[in-house]
């Protein structure tokens, strides 16, 4: 197959502006239209609705939140799996040999649906014909601390991939792991008998405070071996043989003025092979296949960097600025027998999908109060560059 290049830069401007009106102290204080609501100090803090910190009840779109322990209490060791017991929310399964390949939000799919980690964009699914598909599960449950999903169009704050809606993935910090004193090392094995899969993750941590200054960082390593699931519908299922191991690390720095450095690196690696009886002799396109295997492999490597502050302006109380560079490589193998014929023939297919982008967000917040309304503005902006060769 002939290489070809697409160069991609996108800018994405958004603007969100939340209304609230302050109460007046008069006559009927306690009256329900006089009372100033303030958010209950247990009320969840999401992001993905206006790309800044905001409580739940100031966000106007459905969102959905998966925290760690909800993934430790359901058992949740796949991608398919931190979705479970999400109504609307399900994750789309090409086939066996390609497994769950993408996010589906009240119907909508593919690059309908922005897909984040750590605020880094997902490379887009991709998929030609029956023998290659480039999906986007590049997650260890065991590294995932909340899923946030934002049901609807989203375009103005995430751009033309979120008109389905926005699933952002945020990894766990140092605090997380360090339960008492200012270090963690530990670790955890995990069986599925569902593929017969055993996940093994080791963690160490650590957080130093020093006048006023407070430093923590976080190593986490997983691994991964297992087969094709169980299907009770079939006697002969397509066998496979599954490899994964992934890696990140974070450092955080925050200063005393309360703005927070932090530099963030992360690792994915998967290698398939699969051999496929399911389709032998079936349809027009296997009719006189004999044979037929894959032998498949994803990368995924990550940098980001990013600075949190508040500020004493007038026009501006804080902001986010947010670096980050990526690659994801994709390679498929196919190898297909055809016995019978004479003289018998041989296929090869090879497919390789490499995505290399980079990119930079600023999310600033503002505040002010005319006539006694309070406004608060969300505004920035995001620019990527990606460079695609298949």
């Amino acid at each position: 197959m002939k290489p070809s290049f697409s160069h991609r830069l996108l800018a994405v401007g958004f603007v969100c502006l939340l209304v609230s009106t302050s109460a007046d102290a008069g006559e009927n204080n306690d009256s329900a239209l006089n009372r100033e609501w303030k958010p209950a100090a247990t009320e969840e803090i999401v992001v993905v609705g206006a790309r800044t910190p905001r409580p739940m009840s100031e966000v106007a779109g459905k969102i959905d939140i998966i925290t760690h322990d909800n993934l430790l209490n359901e058992l949740a060791t796949s991608f398919s799996d931190i979705t479970r017991y999400t109504p609307g929310i399900s994750v789309v399964t090409a086939d066996s040999r390609f497994g769950a390949t993408e996010m589906t939000i009240r119907g909508l799919s593919g690059n309908r649906v922005a897909m984040l980690i750590d605020g880094v964009p997902v490379p887009d699914q991709f998929d030609v014909g029956a023998f290659a598909n480039a999906g986007q599960d590049f997650l260890t449950a065991d590294s995932i601390s909340r899923v946030e999903i934002l049901r609807g169009p989203a375009s103005t704050l995430f751009g033309n991939d979120a008109l389905g809606g926005v699933f952002a993935v945020v990894t766990r910090d140092a605090e997380e792991f360090i339960t008492s004193g200012n270090a963690h090392f530990g670790g955890s094995v995990t069986y599925n008998g569902r593929d017969n899969s055993t996940i093994a993750s080791v963690s160490t941590a650590y957080q130093r405070n020093t006048s006023g200054h407070s430093t923590s960082g976080v190593l986490h390593l997983s691994t991964s071996k297992g087969n094709e699931p169980d299907l009770s519908a079939s006697s002969d299922p397509d066998r496979q043989d599954r490899d994964r191991k992934s890696a990140f690390a974070k450092l955080g720095h925050v200063l005393p003025s309360g703005n927070r450095l932090r530099l963030e690196a992360a690792w994915f690696d998967e290698d398939l092979n699969t051999a496929m009886a399911s389709v032998l002799g079936y349809g027009r396109q296997f009719a006189n296949t004999t044979s037929l295997s894959g032998d498949d492999s994803r990368r995924r490597y990550t940098i980001i960097g990013g600075y949190e502050f508040y500020s004493d302006n007038r026009w501006l109380d804080e902001g986010r600025i947010n670096t980050y560079w990526q690659k994801a490589d994709v390679d498929q193998n196919t190898v297909e027998f055809r016995s019978s014929l004479t003289p018998p023939v041989r296929n090869e297919r090879q497919f390789s999908y490499d995505v290399d982008s980079y990119g930079a967000t600023l999310d600033l917040q503002s505040g002010a109060t005319f006539a006694r309304i309070e406004h608060r503005l969300s505004w920035g902006g995001a620019v990527e560059r990606t460079d695609i060769k298949e």
